[in-house]
């Protein structure tokens, strides 16, 4: 996570689906997975939603508080009212070489305990780097006793193979029993001027979501259908 993404339209998704799951009665952990330079790219640049009808029906509160232009930092966001109350950050920077073990197991330490924990990096799973969570640092959270979330966008090839793919990979290594896949995509403008609409998937895989949370997850799932410009698909293997 880096703070130019702030505020984009998968700061909405993730907020309230996070919302959604944790409820009133879990609590919260959240690894930014933080990286404190700009890479360079127009990620992050997609506020659209703001002016669009049905985002705020999703969630009032995350779309109240996002919509604000000073919500623009990591920093800023964890100040921010809608987290459920007792929730537990990690923003220290993901280190660039040496010292990644020694910094995982002291993000894993501090948000033992939290029933939720979410991993926020920027691309998905994948070999220790600033863009990826690695797949022991994924079975170390879920050793914990959390329940795992974490963000992925694909790559540009089929969908349902690469989702068996990444559920199959996440059951090895973590052992867990279930994995679901809340499978997003989402219509954003591109172009100066706009010449045109494309779609860009985001993706929130639950580690062992177990009876209470799978059902949450349906809801979200059915409640995405009504805001105009995403798609959403749930995906379930174990």
């Amino acid at each position: 996570m880096r703070d130019q993404y702030v505020g984009d339209v998968t700061d909405v998704l993730k907020y309230a689906l996070l919302r959604t799951l944790v409820g009133d009665d879990l609590t919260l952990g959240v690894a930014w997975y933080y990286v404190p330079k700009n890479d360079g790219r127009p990620d992050g640049r997609h506020r659209e939603w703001r002016e669009q009808e049905g985002w705020k029906s999703l969630d009032a509160e995350v779309y109240d508080a996002l919509s604000s232009d000073e919500l623009r930092t990591v920093e800023a966001v964890m100040a921010a009212p809608f987290w459920p109350r007792g929730t537990v950050f990690d923003s220290t920077a993901v280190p660039q070489s040496n010292g990644r073990k020694s910094w995982a197991d002291t993000v894993v330490a501090k948000l033992s305990g939290q029933r939720v924990v979410f991993l926020d990096p920027d691309t998905g799973v994948g070999e220790p780097s600033e863009r990826h969570v690695s797949l022991t640092e994924l079975a170390a959270f879920h050793a914990t006793g959390a329940t795992v979330v974490f963000i992925s966008f694909p790559e540009r090839r089929r969908h349902d193979l690469l989702v068996e793919e990444l559920h199959q990979l996440v059951l090895r290594q973590t052992k867990c029993a279930t994995v679901a896949t809340l499978r997003t995509t989402v219509r954003v403008p591109y172009g100066i001027p706009l010449t045109g609409w494309v779609p860009r998937a985001r993706w929130f895989t639950i580690v062992e979501p177990g009876e209470v949370l799978s059902e949450r997850l349906k809801a979200f799932n059915d409640k995405l259908g009504t805001v105009p410009y995403v798609r959403a698909q749930l995906c379930e293997g174990g």
